[in-house]
């Protein structure tokens, strides 16, 4: 795999598209080196564009204590795991937010629905 250049993208959306117009990319901005070159960037881009980043929500991405069918200390590992990369999500959403950009979290089931409904 390869970590997509966003400041290519971006370079090519601030040249190319004059109008402002939502930008929709899909990517998973999960992980560390791509969320840090799209947060560089999407300063820029939000000041001309209406930029808005979607995510597939990881399974058991969810706050502790929000499943309530736990039974064993093995699950609790797993949900403790599934809350702290909640709670990174949740940082990037207010690192995006401070620069006026939307930050979502989709279902797989609802992708397409929630996509659209977004605009």
């Amino acid at each position: 795999m390869v970590n997509p250049d966003y400041e290519e993208l971006c370079t090519f959306i601030r040249l190319k598209l004059r109008a402002p117009r939502p930008d929709h990319g899909v990517d998973q901005p999960g992980r560390p080196g791509p969320v840090e070159s799209l947060t560089r960037t999407v300063n820029l881009m939000s000041r001309r564009h209406l930029v808005m980043v979607n995510m597939l929500r990881p399974a058991h991405t969810r706050p502790v204590f929000s499943n309530e069918n736990v039974a064993s200390t093995e699950e609790i590992y797993h949900e403790l795991t599934g809350h702290i990369l909640w709670h990174h999500l949740r940082e990037i959403e207010g690192t995006f937010a401070r620069h006026g950009v939307h930050f979502a979290l989709l279902d797989r089931e609802r992708l397409c629905v929630d996509l659209v409904s977004s605009i």
